[in-house]
């Protein structure tokens, strides 16, 4: 009979291993570029985050999956971001990478687990 922790271990590690490698993608509207010749298109942080829950949530076995992104997600090709995915009162680091992008509308990017970071704050 295998105890309660070594479950829990092997579902975390579940989803860890379904976590890597997922694909992801967003078309969002017109991005206004004009005020600053600098700026480049970006997916808003609010869908990268959304779109990215919304990915990994079948692979969570039912758990809430919430995504927390520090900025806006780069539209070019190789572009990272480092965010936290929570599930089940359990943090871990998520790395983005775009993977394709057609500014200023069309980007889709990858995930990759990171380290166990511990309970919600």
């Amino acid at each position: 009979m295998r105890s309660r922790s070594a479950i829990t271990i092997a579902a975390g590690l579940g989803f860890a291993v379904l976590l890597s490698g997922c694909q992801f993608s967003a078309k969002v509207g017109n991005i206004d570029t004009s005020t600053s010749a600098a700026a480049r298109p970006a997916v808003p942080k609010a869908d990268v985050e959304q779109r990215t829950a919304d990915g990994l949530r079948p692979q969570a076995d039912g758990d809430p999956v919430s995504v927390s992104c520090p900025a806006d997600l780069p539209m070019e090709v190789g572009a990272t971001i480092d965010c936290v995915v929570t599930r089940a009162d359990k943090r871990y680091a998520l790395k983005l990478t775009v993977t394709q992008a057609t500014p200023p509308t069309d980007a889709h990017w990858s995930s990759e687990l990171g380290e166990l970071l511990g309970p919600p704050s």
